[in-house]
């Protein structure tokens, strides 16, 4: 049995475990009168036909662009290789799940675009803020670093519609903090991200329920624990540190 082994590297009599997003899926009746999904696999290197045999439920076409965990075998039909799954759940949120393994990233040099930032943090002529922008990049460039960006489609690179997530709930984070007596009126800045996981796919048409409780305040700082949920199922959590000036 191998886990979690990217589709493309997939040949015809591997046992496989793993968690795949469910690209497809289209319950049907055979000719017998059994119920059976057909549908398709795919995680960032490629798809693969997948098959459900005696198959009565719960995933439907409603559930396409959701992370599932499948247990089966390759197989080939018709010259085309199928993987045929013994067992298929939707993932749940305590699933070691990595999305990043899922679905492509952005091509770019990270390393050159944290140098790029560094440049800019320094280059702010107040002190205080510049100060700011250097010990949060200090503290946090490696999770800033992780965080990928969308291109034109949302879905087409990781996290393009979760990162918009996470800047709504900056916003709502601010807010949070303006509302605090002696702030209103000023101006919230947001400084970083922390312990920032994306727990499932979010589509267009999902209602977001955006929610920021500030933990932690020092002066003008404060640390907000932010998360998104859909139909009360955690999409993204974060905690964003804000400051008012």
């Amino acid at each position: 049995m191998e886990y979690n082994k990217s589709i493309n590297a997939m040949t015809p009599g591997d046992e496989i475990e793993g968690y795949y997003i469910l690209k497809s899926a289209n319950p049907k009746v055979a000719a017998n009168g059994k119920p059976f999904l057909t549908g398709a696999l795919s995680d960032r290197t490629g798809t693969m036909e997948l098959k459900v045999w005696d198959y009565t439920g719960p995933l439907t076409a409603a559930d396409e662009g959701t992370v599932v965990k499948v247990r089966g075998t390759v197989g080939e039909y018709r010259g085309t290789a199928q993987f045929t799954a013994a067992r298929i759940r939707q993932a749940v949120q305590e699933d070691p799940v990595d999305v990043s393994a899922l679905v492509p990233t952005a091509p770019i040099d990270c390393g050159a675009a944290m140098e790029d930032l560094r440049r800019a943090a320094a280059s702010i002529t107040d002190p205080d803020y510049r100060a700011m922008a250097e010990a949060m990049l200090e503290a946090h460039g490696e999770t800033l670093a992780s965080i990928p960006a969308a291109k034109s489609v949302h879905h087409a690179f990781l996290g393009g519609l979760l990162l918009g997530i996470i800047e709504a709930l900056a916003q709502v984070g601010s807010v949070a903090m303006l509302s605090v007596e002696g702030y209103k009126g000023k101006t919230g800045y947001f400084g970083g991200i922390n312990n920032c996981k994306f727990k499932q796919m979010v589509r267009p048409g999902d209602k977001l329920r955006l929610e920021c409780e500030i933990i932690k305040q020092k002066g003008p700082v404060g640390i907000g624990k932010a998360t998104a949920t859909v139909d009360g199922k955690l999409a993204a959590s974060a905690e964003l540190t804000f400051m008012i000036g």
